[in-house]
């Protein structure tokens, strides 16, 4: 992590000195994905919450917390003995409620009226790239974007369980033509009631449950997609870095 901060310091040489700490920028950030307030409500122990958005919206610009998050993702699968870069994984969309008008959908199976994250893990939850779209972006059509635009930064991918909503077979072909992937659609037994854990698929509906812990992700509160996306890159790098220190502190402050 001080490698990454240090990194940031280089960033932004241009102008005026540097007033703040950029762990208390980052443990800012952190405050309002954690708590789910605006930024107008920081609390006053933070620096000013003119300073923390123009840093937050800087390092969305820079993609910084997708890079950071490939970073601490290829380090945990390292330490746990598993190649850097995943070969399976599984993908699943979520609709969810959105606080504002603009890039809103009505997801008419779900009965949602807002915005559908499209979600892509390894075998251990840890996320590999989200897309976060309108409600009504059908599951197959949103997968394929997530592939297309995240292709390149998985050189290994080549199989991902799904559930029924991207069944069919001219879709299955089309994504082993462009994209070398194989999808294993994963159908639940007929003689299960009530709830059961489908096979490799109950990993993605948990990471799905580890963001619902963050308020700010409860629902889609933000403007813009992009800004979504960057929340979930940055819970994701917060849920990571736990798994490498062996703890499940919620601070990021320095001890």
């Amino acid at each position: 992590m001080q490698a990454w901060l240090q990194k940031l310091t280089v960033l932004g040489k241009r102008g005026r000195k540097q007033s703040h700490d950029l762990r208390e920028i980052i443990n800012a950030v952190r405050y309002v994905l954690r708590n789910g307030c605006t930024w107008r409500d920081l609390p006053g122990d933070f620096p000013a919450w003119q300073s923390v958005y123009y840093h937050h919206r800087k390092w969305r610009k820079d993609k910084l917390w997708q890079k950071l998050n490939k970073h601490l993702r290829r380090a945990l699968r390292k330490q746990l003995g598993r190649n850097e870069e995943p070969s399976a994984g599984c993908a699943d969309s979520q609709s969810v409620k959105a606080g504002c008008l603009h890039h809103n959908g009505v997801d008419g199976n779900k009965k949602t009226n807002g915005r559908k994250r499209h979600l892509l893990v390894d075998t251990l939850g840890l996320v590999l790239a989200v897309l976060v779209t309108q409600a009504n972006m059908p599951e197959r059509k949103g997968l394929a974007l997530l592939l297309n635009n995240h292709r390149h930064t998985l050189p290994r991918l080549h199989h991902l369980w799904l559930d029924r909503g991207y069944r069919g077979s001219e879709f299955i072909n089309q994504m082993l033509c462009f994209f070398g992937v194989i999808l294993d659609i994963v159908v639940p037994k007929d003689n299960t009631t009530g709830f059961s854990l489908q096979a490799r698929r109950w990993v993605v509906e948990r990471t799905f449950a580890w963001l619902g812990n963050y308020r700010r992700l409860s629902k889609d509160y933000e403007t813009l997609p992009a800004t979504s996306e960057t929340f979930i890159y940055l819970a994701s790098c917060d849920l990571t870095l736990k798994r490498l220190a062996h703890t499940n502190a919620t601070s990021w402050r320095a001890r």
